[in-house]
């Protein structure tokens, strides 16, 4: 977060409620939008009036841990950003009294959790509150329905009570069901990283031969062209044998005999002509 997102979430945090909201934000989910309320005696509870041990669920269920980091950056936790207990013990410490801090956090689950502030508003009492958030935890809205049945008028102690417990069995439940989703997410992580081991290996293994493929190949065509170049010459030996046999070639040779004799004696003729004359 840069400087200029700090200054406005500052300002954010330090505006009224009433003005911090928009007209969508006033919409309640499902479509439903509620009738106007008479002013009630009862207010809503505020955060650090709420019974400590409230306080931990309300941080660590309420608040994301973007929104956590936000507020610890904000106003300067000793905390470090990146130890998410830490943020979250000393957040729970700083909602135990009514200060900047806790205003701060209150006024910020106000403006996130709106829409589920204005929906409980509809209920007139606590079995009203009860039915209402038996409702969001079947539907998963538990986040901002905790806010809202927490801080609400007409919640009392009892309710409290339950809807604590409820949350904190339901955080567990999501703990638990987590860390069953890591371990089949390392399985399938494991799983993953064998099958592309063995895939890397196939295709190691599947290069390899095409290499000894190849030079096979290549020695077979050499091969092939040897003995067409090995063919051509045995044709050429046997097309002179056949000659042989069949008197062509003797013929051949009577003649070029017979034509070399001639012209040998027309030599001699003509030598001894030459040495009478001399």
């Amino acid at each position: 977060m840069n400087k200029g997102d700090i200054m406005n979430t500052s300002v954010l945090l330090r505006k009224p409620i009433s003005k911090a909201f928009s007209q969508e934000d006033s919409m309640i989910v499902n479509g439903f939008l509620p009738t106007t309320l008479s002013p009630s005696i009862k207010k809503r509870a505020r955060l650090w009036e709420l019974d400590e041990m409230y306080h931990c669920s309300v941080i660590g269920t309420c608040l994301s841990v973007s929104d956590l980091t936000r507020l610890a950056r904000l106003f300067n936790f000793r905390a470090s950003l990146d130890d998410k207990c830490a943020m979250h013990v000393e957040a729970v410490g700083h909602v135990n009294t009514c200060n900047e801090i806790s205003e701060a956090i209150h006024r910020f689950l106000d403006k996130k959790h709106q829409i589920y502030i204005t929906y409980f508003e509809l209920a007139r009492n606590d079995t009203d509150v009860l039915a209402l958030w038996k409702k969001y935890c079947i539907s998963g809205g538990v986040a901002g329905a905790l806010w809202a049945v927490l801080t609400h008028k007409a919640a009392n102690r009892e309710i409290r009570e339950i809807v604590h417990a409820n949350a904190y069995m339901l955080s567990h439940q999501l703990d638990s069901d987590r860390a069953a989703d890591m371990r089949r997410l390392a399985r399938l992580e494991k799983e993953n990283t064998e099958i592309r081991s063995t895939i890397k290996h196939q295709q190691q293994q599947q290069a390899r031969s095409e290499i000894r493929l190849r030079k096979q190949l290549q020695a077979t065509v050499s091969e092939l062209e040897r003995l067409r170049q090995s063919g051509s010459e045995v044709a050429a030996l046997q097309a002179r044998v056949a000659e042989f046999e069949s008197g062509v070639a003797m013929i051949e040779m009577g003649q070029r005999l017979m034509s070399l004799t001639t012209a040998n004696e027309q030599l001699k003729i003509e030598a001894e002509r030459a040495n009478k004359t001399s």
